[in-house]
């Protein structure tokens, strides 16, 4: 895929897009404290598309990449997501391994085929997804 071809333009517009969706549901979530298990629903809808449309990703260097390439901004919704929803979620996954109560089963509603990364941004803490 070359930075100007249409497989980069659709490319980008489907990060503007998850960008744009990552930061309505942080934004909900700073708003309404979720808790429990809605937080972690709520953090897997806000972050997995990104991992999904990772494995479309050309890679190319940054020299190569148009220069409105929505990559910074992606990792930056993503990087807040993280920010926001871990301690939102932090005493819920304690539960959950700690033994002390049973776990309720959690539903995702999916697990996307595609979560891997191929490299994280530097504004990426070092997520559980990330190869």
């Amino acid at each position: 895929m070359q930075a100007g071809s249409p497989g980069a333009v659709s490319l980008a517009a489907r990060y503007r897009a998850i960008v744009a969706e990552s930061q309505a549901r942080t934004d909900r979530a700073e708003r309404h404290r979720l808790g429990g298990a809605a937080a972690f629903r709520a953090f897997a809808a806000a972050t997995l598309p990104r991992y999904e449309v990772s494995a479309d990703d050309p890679d190319l260097p940054s020299e190569l990449l148009p220069d409105d390439w929505p990559g910074d901004q992606l990792a930056a919704a993503i990087g807040r997501a993280f920010r926001v929803f871990v301690p939102l979620m932090v005493d819920y996954l304690g539960t959950l391994t700690s033994g002390k109560a049973p776990p309720r089963r959690v539903s995702l509603g999916y697990w996307p085929a595609a979560c891997r990364v191929r490299r994280t941004s530097p504004y990426e803490p070092t997520s559980p997804f990330s190869l």
